[in-house]
């Protein structure tokens, strides 16, 4: 059974208000990163000591709707990045979604 507070309490649940607002910065994150040019990328990729792997990317064109969405797999073969590197861009791009 769902337990909901009663109809006069205007506060709403903080546990239901929090998953809201995850999900909200969640979206916010990824519309962020979406908009991101080439040169933001790379900027992105400094900031987390990432230097090599950001000249990488800024070469081949990479922006951020592309960073959301190639596997590491992609970043290793398709941007050459060493599979290490390419497990670090992931790690800073996943953090950077979350919110961490």
């Amino acid at each position: 059974m769902i337990r909901r507070p009663p109809r006069s309490t205007r506060k709403e649940s903080s546990a239901a208000s929090d998953v809201y607002k995850r999900q909200s910065q969640m979206m916010s994150r990824t519309e962020q990163m979406r908009s991101w040019t080439v040169a933001e990328t790379g900027r992105f990729l400094e900031e987390h000591d990432l230097e090599g792997p950001a000249e990488l990317t800024r070469v081949s064109g990479v922006n951020g709707a592309d960073l959301l969405q190639l596997s590491i797999n992609e970043l290793s073969h398709d941007i050459r990045l060493t599979p290490f590197a390419a497990r670090k861009v992931g790690a800073a791009r996943d953090e950077f979604l979350r919110g961490l």
